[in-house]
């Protein structure tokens, strides 16, 4: 019963130790571990039983109605957020963990679909150096661009997919609520139920990060006495490995840290963050296909320099385009700034 323990500390550092609030916060306490133990007998899981005992029994302002203090006075409760902006209920965060559990496996499968999508490129291009071979090095460049190109596609539609799901929850995302003490534990709970988790996906991530080098370095051990275009085969191989392990470690860390990232969104220094980043904020006032754009443009740059470098053999030159994309990039976000914050504006948002 920690959780509820840390909970009713916070709730009440506002009063002073009298008889009154010390028997208040023992008669709440038993009433929420009643709660908390009929959940867990009717099968809830412990962030479920906590969410619901915090739920019935988390309202700072109606506690402080009743107590008042010594002198018959209401108690005035410390300033810990703005009260300009709306509280993210208990409700709300419940949903938003719960919704963010079921969508942490998109974030994983995108980012590592992003890292594993030049790996045909790359390879088919190394390996294919051998003028001697069946397939040239052009063939295999367009088949590892046919092959890039689509997983692009499915990683951007994957993150697109995941935000519009999260889109309802733009009163956390965006740190336009504050949170109140209830919803900061119930945040304290979820990461502290999955930590365990989270710590095991984290240690063989590292691991399989650390030793994801190991089969390019190995390779070109193995074929540094071989002749150049016989040793980019291995090495081509190589490279696919340690693409596949720093992949494989992406999608198996980031899924597990959505309680984490939910612990964050839910607690008040994350609402700050949040406001200071405003680029999701910002970002919600366009329209999907922008957003989907916004989103791919970068994955699409990188599939351009490496389709130029590897078909044309131009590594020399290719690096012009990283400083045009800048430009454009910036052009194209000033231009959608403009208009759809004009519109906006002038429709009164």
């Amino acid at each position: 019963m920690d959780i509820i323990d840390n909970y009713l500390d916070t709730m009440f550092a506002s009063y002073p130790l009298t008889p009154r609030t010390v028997e208040a916060k023992s008669e709440l306490r038993a009433m929420m571990e009643d709660i908390y133990n009929g959940a867990i007998a009717a099968g809830q899981s412990r962030n479920e039983a906590v969410g619901q005992a915090l739920a019935e029994f988390g309202n700072m302002e109606e506690v402080a109605a009743v107590l008042g203090d010594p002198s018959g006075a209401p108690i005035e409760i410390a300033a810990q957020f703005d009260r300009n902006r709306p509280a993210v209920s208990m409700a709300q965060a419940r949903n938003f963990a719960a919704v963010s559990e079921k969508t942490r496996w998109l974030l994983g499968w995108a980012v590592a679909i992003f890292v594993l999508a030049p790996a045909p490129l790359v390879s088919l291009s190394i390996a294919t150096s051998d003028p001697n071979l069946p397939v040239s090095k052009a063939l295999a460049s367009t088949i590892g661009i046919v092959i890039l190109l689509p997983l692009v596609a499915i990683g951007v539609g994957l993150l697109v997919w995941r935000n519009q799901k999260l889109e309802p929850f733009n009163l956390i995302t965006q740190g336009q609520g504050h949170i109140t003490p209830e919803v900061e534990v119930f945040g304290a709970a979820v990461r502290r139920e999955h930590s365990n988790s989270r710590t095991m996906a984290l240690i063989i991530a590292i691991v399989l990060w650390i030793l994801a080098g190991i089969p390019l370095i190995s390779m070109g051990v193995f074929t540094q006495d071989m002749p150049q275009p016989e040793a980019d085969q291995y090495l081509a191989v190589g490279m696919a490995i340690t693409l596949v392990m720093v992949a494989i470690g992406l999608l198996l860390f980031l899924p597990a840290n959505w309680a984490n990232s939910v612990a964050n969104r839910l607690s008040e220094d994350g609402m700050a963050e949040a406001r200071e980043d405003t680029s999701d904020w910002e970002m919600a006032a366009y329209p999907t296909w922008v957003r989907a754009f916004m989103a791919g443009y970068w994955p699409i740059m990188v599939t351009i320099y490496l389709t130029w470098s590897f078909i044309g053999d131009a590594w020399g030159t290719s690096w012009i385009l990283w400083p045009i994309a800048g430009v454009a990039f910036g052009a194209i976000s000033a231009i959608l700034y403009a208009v759809y914050r004009n519109n906006d504006t002038q429709q009164g948002r």
